[in-house]
């Protein structure tokens, strides 16, 4: 493979960074590798990111990223700055000059009177100058800098087909500008960075949407919001919220200013901001003042006659959310009734949060809210829904409550619904309710069956009763051979029961009855069942 060509100017640049965080040694353990022939390959791609393989103690692989040198990467994980990292730089440095001359020439620079300290304030002075003194307290630059940097990147970028892998290399190239910052530091920059770049790629597919195949964008619309919402999740996890609130509300308020721009930006979001919006507001800005402040700003939008139908109803959701932290549930579920919102998976949310917590009387308040809109669940909403309900009327005593939930969801709730009547021993109003609703036995649960049997075998038999007479009614033979395994099972009960007698009277006066359907009379001979 062609070792890929970096022009002189890039190399200087870099080499000037190499100089500034390397030490001495490294940087002579990388020339001894790349003396050794330790890179085995080595190509850069579109993102100017040079990527190798090499052969040390065993192989490794490294980026090396030209434009944001703090990004650089490599899989020895040794220290940050390693002896691969220098092999590839004198690797590139070799089709401009010598690598031993430079090398020399550092450590002509190392052997000089500069002190120790100086060298590392002018270590120091060379880092914060390649990021143009961008600074955690500098926060007003913030998006001047990523706006810059960014419009670099873009106009770098020239496949359209590779978007999502821009858009994750762009993340990891401008969260570099924080490396050097204190840990709490970083999280907030990257949940920022996550946020802009996010912003940058709906802008992106706003304008473009059409240039793609339907498929390709469903696909990088849903890998690009899945990365980048793991991403804002991780960088909020480790955030220390009590001081933000306290003493970095600056910054907190800057994350809530970024995502109401991009929520401004379109029309038709290709990203879930929604989920996103909820997932900041629930973990990381759930401070009362801010929360009351976000919850006008957005009734405002949801209220705003310009506003756009999709807008209005993504400012809804994220204004229940925050009615909802503050407790205002009443606020909350008023604006869940937005036309073009599905309450069901929202207030699943909530009903959850309440069950855990052991918040029954909020739980129920939901419970009531959520029921007319409960046939419309997902199957695994309706049963946790259910679940939910259940228990909440053993902690509250309400069993009356769960009772007519389950009347009012009726048919979805038959299997509940029954199984309810079984478990408060309602024994005869289960045999009646299948009765009214014409199930017969072999549609109904086999264990509820065997529950029933079990407390009195008596209950079960007008359920094959009433089902014998609907399968004669049909008038067919299938229905005739199903009426002859009914009688079958009955005869099986009535022996147990030792009443074969009114068995056999009940047996004959059928036969009887329907002495001129000769296909039902071969089939009770073939069932062998008149004496």
């Amino acid at each position: 493979m062609e070792d890929p060509y970096i022009s002189r100017e890039a190399v200087a640049v870099l080499g000037s960074k190499i100089e500034s965080l390397f030490s001495l040694e490294t940087l002579q353990e990388g020339y001894h590798l790349l003396n050794n022939q330790a890179i085995k390959h080595i190509w850069i791609d579109d993102f100017f990111i040079v990527h190798a393989i090499l052969t040390d103690d065993r192989d490794y692989k490294l980026q090396l990223d030209l434009d944001f040198f703090l990004a650089s990467e490599c899989a020895c994980q040794t220290i940050k700055h390693c002896r691969h990292m220098a092999a590839i730089f004198f690797k590139l440095y070799s089709q401009h000059g010598k690598p031993e001359l430079w090398l020399t020439q550092v450590r002509t620079s190392h052997a000089s009177t500069l002190s120790p300290t100086l060298a590392a304030a002018r270590s120091k002075h060379m880092i914060i100058n390649e990021f143009q003194e961008l600074s955690f307290e500098s926060l007003e630059r913030w998006s001047v800098m990523l706006e810059k940097e960014y419009d670099k990147l873009y106009r770098r970028s020239n496949d359209r087909f590779r978007i999502d892998i821009f858009y994750f290399t762009a993340y990891k190239k401008l969260c570099a500008f924080a490396d050097h910052w204190e840990a709490s530091q970083v999280a907030i920059f990257r949940l920022y960075v996550a946020i802009f770049v996010l912003m940058k790629a709906e802008r992106h597919f706003d304008k473009l949407t059409q240039d793609y195949p339907h498929s390709y964008y469903n696909k990088v619309t849903v890998d690009l919001n899945d990365h980048f919402l793991d991403k804002i999740m991780d960088a909020i996890q480790r955030i220390d919220t009590d001081i933000l609130h306290k003493e970095q509300r600056v910054y907190g308020e800057a994350i809530r200013d970024l995502i109401r721009q991009a929520e401004a930006t379109h029309s038709q979001a290709s990203f879930d901001w929604v989920s996103i919006q909820r997932y900041v507001w629930t973990h990381l800005l759930f401070d009362e003042i801010w929360m009351s402040m976000e919850s006008e700003y957005l009734v405002r939008i949801v209220n705003d006659p310009e506003a756009t139908p999709s807008n209005a109803s993504r400012a809804a959701m994220t204004a229940t959310q925050l009615y909802w932290l503050l407790g205002n549930d009443d606020e909350a579920m008023h604006l869940l009734a937005h036309p073009l919102i599905s309450p069901v998976h929202i207030a699943a949310s909530y009903l959850e949060a309440h069950y855990k917590s052991g918040s029954w009387e909020r739980l129920g308040k939901w419970l009531s809210f959520i029921l007319p809109y409960l046939r419309r669940a997902s199957a695994d909403q309706f049963h946790r829904v259910l679940s939910y309900w259940r228990e909440h009327s053993k902690q509250t005593n309400t069993e009356a409550s769960f009772r007519h939930a389950l009347m009012t969801l009726l048919p979805r709730s038959y299997p509940q619904f029954t199984d309810f009547l079984l478990k408060t021993h309602q024994y005869e109003e289960w045999v009646y309710f299948h009765l009214l609703n014409g199930v017969t036995p072999s549609k109904i649960d086999r264990a509820q069956l065997k529950q029933v049997e079990a407390e009195d075998i008596h209950m079960v038999l007008p359920l094959y009763h009433h089902a014998v007479e609907r399968q004669m009614a049909l008038r067919n033979r299938v229905a005739y051979r199903e009426s002859v395994k009914l009688l079958k099972k009955m005869k099986e009960y009535y022996t147990s029961v030792s009443d074969s007698q009114r068995f056999d009277s009940f047996i004959r006066e059928l036969s009887t009855r329907h002495q001129r359907l000769h296909a039902f009379q071969e089939e009770l001979e073939k069932g062998r069942l008149l004496r």
